[in-house]
Parts: structure tokens; sequence; C-alpha cells
């Protein structure tokens, strides 16, 4: 996942490096390295983003508007 699409994600979901870190389980650090482009954001990472960007817009449009 390029950087960018990492930290639009993060935005979209309302989230910080740090939240984010806090919800995986891994340590902050290694988002840090991700965010400042010393690795590479890694699949599992898009996978599970775009995973809870499709949870908020099914909650959206299904739960929130009643």
């Amino acid at each position: 996942m390029p950087l960018d699409e990492f930290e639009k994600a993060l935005m979209e979901l309302g989230w910080r490096h740090a939240d984010f870190a806090r919800k995986t389980d891994i340590a902050p650090t290694t988002v840090w390295r991700w965010a400042s482009g010393r690795a590479e954001v890694p699949r599992w990472a898009s996978e599970y983003l775009a995973a809870m960007l499709e949870i908020q817009r099914l909650h959206k449009r299904f739960i929130a508007t009643e």
C-alpha cells in the first residue's frame, strides 16, 4: 500500500498513527517507520484498513441513519 493511501485511510477513519498501532497491537515505532517511508506498509495493514473502511461505510448506510 502506498504511503499516501495509508494516510488517507487513517484520515477517513479519523485515526492517528497511535490509534492504528493500538488497534492492531503493534509497536507505534513500526507505524512511524511506515509513515516516515523507512519501511513499506505491509499488505495485512492495507487489508485491515480496507475492512475497517467497509465496516464504517456499512455502519453509516444501515445503522447510523436509523
